[in-house]
């Protein structure tokens, strides 16, 4: 049963393709996915706030689209979150702010809009 998986999943630099399975929310005791460098494509799904015990997420250097979903915001174990090298369009939700453990936070080469909000920065 994948679902108690409790450690980190890396799957990187692999060449997968698709979207990422919104079942991945159901992996609430995972505390690291590092999927980067692949072909994912589509939309975050919102059911990765459901990733409960998330301390590092790594979806850079993929076809992403669309916003960064504000419920990532719920996240609050995490610490590491580098979405960059995608093609993330819309604002940076002010909601990743409320992630009081986040120290790292890269979202660079993306199709982003709007500024940073003081949320975060401060």
């Amino acid at each position: 049963h994948l679902t108690e998986l409790c450690g980190e999943v890396r799957v990187f630099d692999n060449g997968f393709k698709g979207a990422l399975p919104t079942e991945l929310g159901d992996l609430d005791q995972l505390v690291a996915l590092h999927a980067y460098d692949n072909e994912i494509n589509g939309a975050i799904p919102s059911e990765l706030q459901d990733m409960t015990a998330l301390r590092k997420l790594d979806l850079s250097g993929n076809d992403l689209t669309g916003c960064i979903p504000t419920e990532l915001g719920e996240l609050e174990n995490l610490v590491f979150l580098k979405l960059s090298e995608n093609s993330l369009s819309c604002a940076i939700p002010v909601e990743l702010a409320s992630i009081s453990s986040l120290t790292d936070l890269r979202l660079s080469e993306n199709l982003l809009t709007g500024t940073i909000p003081e949320q975060i920065i401060s």
